[in-house]
C-alpha cells in the first residue's frame, strides 16, 4: 500500500456492475492528479480477483452486485487485508454496516462533485497518516455515535450501559460491556476486570497492587483496577513478562 502521496500516485480500483456508474467514478477520479484508476471490476468475484491482482490502494466499491456484493468482498479478503474502502451506492440504510466494516467513506449516487472532493481528501490525509483510523459505531435510540478507537481510553460498565472515556467527556451507551469486548477483539483493547476495558495504548503506567492485583495509570491520569484474573492477559498485551 503506497505511503505517500508525494512520492506515489495512489492506485485506485472501481467496483460496480452498471458500466455508466464506474465511467462517473473514473471521471471523477481523473480531476485528481494524484490519484489513478489501475484496474475496473463489475462484480464481487471479479472484485476478489482484482483486488489480488493488482494490489490497489483504494477500491471504490458497489454494495449491491452479481456474484457477491461489496460485504461479501471485504469479507472474503478480509477487514485487515482490504486496501482503504470507499463504499458507493444508492441505498443510505448500509452506512451504518460500511463504516463497520471499516470503510473510510460512504457515498451516495447521484455523486455530487464536491462530496467526492471530499472523500478524496478523507483518502490522502489519510495515506498522510500511513494507516485509516479504527471507527466504533454505536447506536444509542436513534442516533449513530462513532467514536475513533485511538482516542478511547478505557471503557466501564454501568448497570445496562457502558460510560466511555475518551479525548471527550464520558459518553454513557446503552450497551453491554462483553459486546463491545468482541467488537474490540484483536485490536489494542483487553479486559481489566469485570466491569472494565482498557486501551493498551493509553495506559501510562502499571504498578502492582495487592495479591497479584494491577493499577494502571492512563495517560488522561485516571486509575483503572486490574482484577487478578485478567492480570497476566494485561501484562501479555502490554508485551511484559509475567512474574
Amino acid at each position: 500500500m503506497a505511503g505517500d502521496i508525494r512520492t506515489a500516485e495512489i492506485r485506485v480500483l472501481i467496483v460496480d456492475d452498471e458500466p455508466l456508474a464506474r465511467r462517473g467514478v473514473r471521471l471523477l477520479v481523473a480531476r485528481a492528479s494524484d490519484f489513478r484508476v489501475v484496474g475496473e471490476a463489475a462484480s464481487g468475484a471479479e472484485a476478489v480477483r482484482q483486488i489480488a491482482e493488482l494490489s490497489p490502494d483504494v477500491v471504490f466499491l458497489d454494495v449491491q452486485m452479481p456474484e457477491g456484493g461489496g460485504f461479501d468482498v471485504v469479507e472474503r479478503i478480509g477487514t485487515a487485508r482490504m486496501p482503504f474502502t470507499v463504499f458507493v451506492t444508492a441505498y443510505d440504510e448500509h452506512a451504518l454496516r460500511a463504516f463497520e466494516a471499516q470503510a473510510i467513506d460512504y457515498v451516495l449516487k447521484p455523486i455530487d462533485p464536491e462530496r467526492f472532493a471530499v472523500t478524496l481528501n478523507r483518502l490522502r490525509a489519510l495515506f498522510t497518516k500511513g494507516r485509516p483510523p479504527r471507527r466504533l459505531l454505536l447506536r444509542d435510540g436513534a442516533r449513530i455515535l462513532a467514536f475513533d478507537e485511538d482516542d478511547i481510553e478505557w471503557i466501564e460498565a454501568d448497570g445496562d450501559y457502558v460510560r466511555i472515556h475518551g479525548a471527550e467527556k464520558p459518553t454513557l451507551v446503552r450497551q453491554t460491556l462483553s459486546d463491545l469486548e468482541r467488537r474490540l477483539g484483536g485490536s489494542h483493547f483487553v479486559r481489566a476486570h469485570r466491569s472494565a476495558i482498557v486501551n493498551v495504548d493509553r495506559i501510562r503506567e502499571a504498578t502492582p497492587e495487592g495479591d497479584r492485583g494491577l493499577r494502571l495509570v492512563m495517560r488522561s491520569g485516571r486509575a483503572v483496577r486490574v482484577s487478578r484474573g485478567h492480570r497476566d492477559d494485561v501484562l501479555v498485551r502490554l508485551k511484559v513478562a509475567s512474574p
